[in-house]
């Protein structure tokens, strides 16, 4: 499925937000306009240059949120990388999902783009 289909099917899923999705071509980047989530993404796809997605829901989200970590990300991106590892450390990139303290908005990451 190519990014523009992604994003079609994200908004169709019911979701605000954005989405980046990495191929051997780069990034490909799409968002509603009233969110500003570039950063974000920036930080997540840094983590694992493996990762293919990133989801960032603002609303629609329909998952349970009891486990989910809170992490915040501002605009400093050397700040932000060290928030994420400091996440990893404690098992983020196994749980592929947190709640940005700042927004509230959900995000969500991984390697299989069937999950977008």
């Amino acid at each position: 499925m190519q990014h523009g289909q992604k994003w079609l099917k994200f908004k169709k899923d019911g979701y605000c937000g954005s989405v980046s999705i990495r191929t051997s071509s780069g990034i490909k980047f799409d968002s509603d306009p009233e969110y500003n989530d570039k950063h974000i993404h920036d930080a997540v796809l840094e983590m694992d240059p493996e990762y293919t997605y990133v989801k960032v829901i603002h609303e629609g989200f329909k998952g349970a949120l009891k486990s989910v970590a809170s992490i915040a990300l501002g605009s400093d991106a050397a700040q932000n990388q060290d928030t994420l590892d400091n996440a990893i450390l404690e098992g983020l990139a196994h749980q592929r999902i947190f709640r940005e303290a700042n927004s509230g908005a959900i995000v969500q990451f991984g390697y299989n783009l069937e999950e977008v």
